[in-house]
């Protein structure tokens, strides 16, 4: 395996793999108290292969896949679209901003730099793309995350409720300006 892993755009045909790596990355970000059950139903409906298909079909929805030779290491998906959520519309600073919808890695490799050049990949293609801003929702349990996002020059700019199967989690809405 390349010790070096690299950074691709998703296309339709990652589906399958996509999905097969979302309830192993996905639970990883989840607080520890999350039902099980909460984690498998969401994963079934928004990383299911099929919600995979749909969103690599659509133009604004880009999915970049860490890879070391044929090995999904983690993804991350930006929507450039306005928020439908108006707690984060209201929150936004920098207009248009594009959302870091998902970001999420295999346990090993987290800490080893992919996620912040994922991360500049994406920035890279929204400032391209002109976009303001970078904004995302994080749990506020999970640590580790949040103070990634405050390395890579998000701040936290509200609040917002996510549905994870049955319950809601709160989180915070955090922003990069550009």
């Amino acid at each position: 395996m390349s010790m070096i892993p690299l950074i691709r755009r998703g296309t339709l045909s990652d589906a399958l793999r996509l999905s097969a790596l979302a309830p192993e990355t996905f639970g990883l970000a989840c607080p520890p108290d999350t039902p099980p059950q909460n984690i498998e139903e969401f994963c079934k409906v928004n990383l299911s292969e099929a919600a995979f298909k749909n969103y690599l079909a659509r133009k604004e929805v880009k999915i970049w896949i860490g890879h070391s030779d044929d090995k999904f290491l983690g993804y991350l998906m930006s929507i450039n679209s306005e928020p439908s959520d108006q707690a984060v519309l209201r929150s936004l600073k920098g207009r248009p901003s594009v959302e870091i919808s998902k970001i999420y890695l295999r346990q090993h490799i987290q800490g080893s730099g992919l996620a912040q050049t994922m991360m500049l990949q994406a920035a890279d293609n929204a400032r391209a793309e002109g976009a303001k801003s970078l904004w995302l929702g994080v749990n506020k349990a999970n640590n580790r995350a949040r103070r990634f996002y405050l390395k890579m020059g998000f701040e936290n700019v509200g609040e917002r409720k996510f549905r994870v199967g049955k319950n809601f989690e709160d989180d915070y809405v955090m922003e990069n300006l550009f």
